[in-house]
């Protein structure tokens, strides 16, 4: 039986801009790991079958590699891909983001 794991964030950003920010090498390193370390996206494409790669690297210059495959795409709305923290090969997470806007209500 496999673990599942709900996470719930809310932006206030139209959810095709946040999408952009998941998917969008320029960006990924504004946001992605803790703010101490460096994040370099040496490889990504949103595209179904395509993969990723990110590595982190702290002032003293070790580093941290985290890679994974694209299985669906949907801009603006869903992406489903694989997470492996290279370190521990074989622990792999499957994860789905899916983007949505929801009503904010008027004072």
């Amino acid at each position: 039986m496999a673990n599942t794991l709900t996470l719930t964030r809310t932006f206030d950003a139209p959810a095709k801009l946040v999408y952009k920010a998941f998917t969008d090498p320029q960006l990924i390193p504004q946001w992605w790991g803790p703010a101490v370390l460096k994040t370099v996206v040496e490889k990504l494409d949103a595209q179904p079958g395509d993969q990723w790669r990110f590595v982190q690297t702290e002032a003293s210059g070790t580093e941290y590699a985290f890679r994974g495959v694209f299985h669906t795409t949907e801009p603006g709305t869903l992406l489903v891909q694989t997470f492996e923290f290279e370190p521990m090969p074989g622990h792999v997470l499957l994860q789905t983001t899916a983007f949505e806007e929801i009503a904010v209500k008027q004072n």
